[in-house]
Formats: C-alpha cells, sequence, structure tokens
C-alpha cells in the first residue's frame, strides 16, 4: 500500500476498541462519537471507507432503535 494513500485513510476508518461500544458509553463520550463520525463518508471514492463507514452508521441505527431518549436527542441535533 503506497504511504500517501495510508496517510490519506488515517482517521477515516472508526476505531474497533472497547472505547467504541455504543451500549457502554454515557452522553459525553456519545458526543463525542458522534463529533468523530464521517458523515460524508458515502462521497468517498475508496470502496473501502465507505463499507467500513456504512457498517458503522448500521451499528449506530441499531444501538439508536433501543437507545435512552438522550442519546436519540442528541444524535439529531448532532446529525443536522
Amino acid at each position: 500500500m503506497n504511504a500517501d494513500r495510508f496517510t490519506s485513510l488515517k482517521g477515516k476508518i472508526p476505531p474497533r476498541n472497547p472505547r467504541c461500544d455504543l451500549n457502554h458509553m454515557n452522553l459525553e463520550r456519545f458526543r463525542d462519537y458522534l463529533i468523530r463520525f464521517d458523515w460524508y463518508y458515502a462521497y468517498s471514492d475508496d470502496h473501502r471507507v465507505w463499507s467500513t463507514w456504512n457498517a458503522e452508521e448500521k451499528r449506530l441505527k441499531a444501538f439508536l432503535s433501543h437507545a435512552r431518549p438522550a442519546f436519540v436527542s442528541l444524535y439529531n441535533k448532532l446529525k443536522q
């Protein structure tokens, strides 16, 4: 993989670690997660980036389907 290509992807792929476990986040960490979320992934030319963020958005929406109202409200506020 080209070093420049790697640099361009840095920070674009959501981290997969225990800190990103949506089911165990408080509101402050969830807010940080939403701020770092790449809402424009659909415009990516790299299919790997698109696939990764698309899966992450599906995971987020699954979480929101059973989340407390405060989380859903924060999501709606930051998504705008």
